[in-house]
Formats: structure tokens, sequence, C-alpha cells
């Protein structure tokens, strides 16, 4: 289970640098106007401040393999993550608590598109497939 878990690790870093999804390797949407203008008013837009999920690095940080004899698990325990990968429609979770002149506001405030980062493609599958393969016949010879 460790190649397995180390490649399925592999895959979601990749999607991450080439900002793509890694089962279909669709581009992921781009950065709102909104987002740009916030990211360089505070001083975020380089260094990975323009890149997607990756202003803060915080996102990709989280993301942990696991195995034990008969699973190899990729993911991570932060809260926004399933936001971020399926995406979410403007006031989909309510309305905030927060008050403000113009009253409560709508969460998410704006549409947040889907950009997956888990998952994977048929090629992967024939690489998980042969990675199994190989430890069945390596197993044989002893």
């Amino acid at each position: 289970m460790n190649p397995i878990s180390a490649f399925l690790l592999s895959v979601t870093e990749d999607a991450f640098e080439s900002e793509r999804d890694p089962a279909t390797g669709e581009a992921w949407a781009p950065l709102s106007e909104v987002t740009l203008k916030q990211r360089e008013r505070s001083g975020h837009v380089g260094a990975g401040g323009a890149r997607k999920l990756q202003r803060s690095r915080n996102l990709l940080g989280s993301i942990l393999a696991d195995v034990d004899e008969s699973t190899a698990v990729v993911g991570t325990n932060l809260i926004y993550a399933t936001t971020q990968h399926f995406g979410a429609k403007r006031g989909e979770f309510g309305r905030g608590n927060f008050k403000t002149k113009a009253g409560s506001f709508p969460i998410p405030w704006g549409d947040i598109p889907a950009r997956p980062f888990f998952g994977v493609a048929p090629a992967h599958e024939q690489h998980i497939v042969d990675l199994i393969s190989d430890h069945i016949a390596s197993s044989w010879v002893r």
C-alpha cells in the first residue's frame, strides 16, 4: 500500500503544480478579479499569491497519505478543502451571523468554482493496477 499512497500523493501534488483536475486534466477555473485585487492589496501577488489554492500553501501542506495492510488513503482534515475541491454557490451555506451595515451576508459571499485536486485518471488507475501486479508477482517469486 505504501507505493500506492505515495503515488496518489504525488498525483495530488501534481494537481496543485499544474492547477489541473488530476482525473480529467481540465484546467482549474481562473481566479476572479475580486480575488486578484484582494491578493494585490494584501501583498500576496508574488511568491505563489496568484496561484490557485496556494496563497498560504496551508491546503497543499495539509494533504497527507496514510496506509494500513489493505488501504491507501490520501486526504486532508481542513474544513474548507471540500468547498475548494467541489466548489459552492453563493449563499449555499446560509447567511453569516456577523452583521454589516447592509445586514447579514451569504456564505460564501460569492460563487466558488470547483478546483478538484483529488482524483485519478484512467492512466493513474492502470499504474495502480501495475503496482499491485508487481507486488503479487514479487510475492510469488519468494
